[in-house]
């Protein structure tokens, strides 16, 4: 059985979206990064639709005195996160459990100064999207940052036809089957559906945040931040 929306089984989220996501691990990379220049003494994270909690193993390096929040829809994904994440002290991991973004709870006493979504609200529609968004901005602390990964739409019907040729190019090139490349091709807007940058950027204003910024872009896939 597949967890969410997402075509993989949390026992193979990892592996299956590493053949499907150009730079996959650069929006990891980029994520860190910028937390590190805006909010290096971040005392609590949230990372919401959480997956298997890749982005929090790679940050708590980092961020050696953060407490960690983690959520995602899928139970599944939850208690493999849980595993994966096994390593980080009782008191710095807490587990929100198995909720999405427009559900997520009141986080006290000490309210999230970093929050990510990382490819976690593309399988929204807009009304959903925008309350999934307004519920970040909602809980984070002000002056705080909010960071996203999506897919996007490109600006031109022929942009994004060349987009999906380069990206089931990338993923057969990844070892899979021209099939699977086309079976996941097939799922855009369909499946989940992307929205061009200039509605991300609309989406984060319309929450509220007073800054609002694309600062990575490759393929069909974009990095948004956000300050409260």
């Amino acid at each position: 059985m597949n967890d969410n929306l997402s075509p993989y089984s949390a026992n193979q989220y990892e592996e299956g979206i590493r053949k499907t996501l150009p730079f996959y691990e650069t929006f990891y990379a980029q994520t860190i990064d910028l937390v590190h220049h805006i909010k290096p003494n971040v005392s609590v994270w949230l990372d919401t639709g959480c997956g298997t909690g890749s982005l929090i193993s790679r940050a708590e390096p980092v961020f050696k005195e953060t407490q960690f929040i983690i959520s995602d829809p899928s139970s599944n994904m939850i208690d493999q996160a849980e595993i994966n994440l096994g390593n980080i002290p009782k008191n710095r991991l807490k587990i929100l459990g198995c909720v999405g973004s427009e559900n997520l709870p009141d986080i006290d006493p000490n309210k999230p100064q970093v929050i990510t979504s990382i490819l976690a609200h593309h399988y929204f529609n807009k009304e959903e999207r925008n309350i999934a968004t307004k519920r970040c901005y909602d809980l984070l602390e002000k002056s705080g940052i909010y960071i996203t990964f999506e897919n996007i739409y490109p600006l031109t019907e022929e942009g994004k036809n060349i987009g999906l040729e380069r990206w089931k190019s990338y993923q057969q090139a990844q070892g899979k089957s021209p099939q699977e490349a086309e079976e996941h091709i097939s799922r855009y807007n369909k499946s989940f559906f992307p929205i061009s940058i200039e509605e991300h950027l609309a989406t984060l204003s319309g929450a509220g945040f007073k800054t609002a910024e694309l600062f990575w872009l490759s393929h069909m896939q974009a990095g948004f931040y956000a300050l409260k």
